[in-house]
């Protein structure tokens, strides 16, 4: 599994089960983009394949989920290396929205959200926010694959 496959999977994923093509952008901004360099094989196959798993799974249709996809440790020789003032290390990565407002995305771990069985984003988030998911994200449950 590779990020192309995973790309042809989303493309090919009917309307009910992803919410629009921007996620697809998005997914190509936030992992695509990171490099061996970046991030390691091991961890990038990892977020990949739980991708590809969330895109075949059938989740309840009246919950919203948080959907853990992994995480890696950022690497300060990678030019998406951000050190937070407290010293947390993460990744962030900038992108151009639909309105071409600058944007980023900063964390060590990858999740999706799934509203009503419906792949709606990919992104990247801090693990110490993993705790507020439900709050903040608007929620009902975090869901991990294996």
């Amino acid at each position: 599994m590779n990020v192309r496959n995973i790309i042809d999977d989303l493309n090919r994923t009917s309307r009910d089960k992803v919410r629009d093509k921007h996620l697809i952008k998005r997914f190509i901004d936030r992992i695509s983009i990171m490099t061996d360099e970046d991030i390691s094989s091991v961890d990038k196959d990892k977020i990949i394949t739980n991708i590809h798993k969330a895109i075949v799974t059938e989740f309840d249709p009246y919950t919203d989920f948080a959907v853990f996809l992994g995480e890696f440790t950022p690497k300060p020789t990678s030019e998406h290396y951000y050190k937070m003032h407290d010293g947390r290390e993460y990744y962030r990565v900038m992108s151009n929205d639909d309105y071409d407002m600058l944007k980023d995305s900063t964390g060590n771990q990858f999740w999706m959200i799934v509203r009503r069985n419906k792949i709606h984003t990919i992104f990247l988030r801090k693990s110490i926010q993993e705790q507020y998911n439900i709050s903040k994200l608007h929620v009902d449950d975090n869901y991990y694959f294996d």
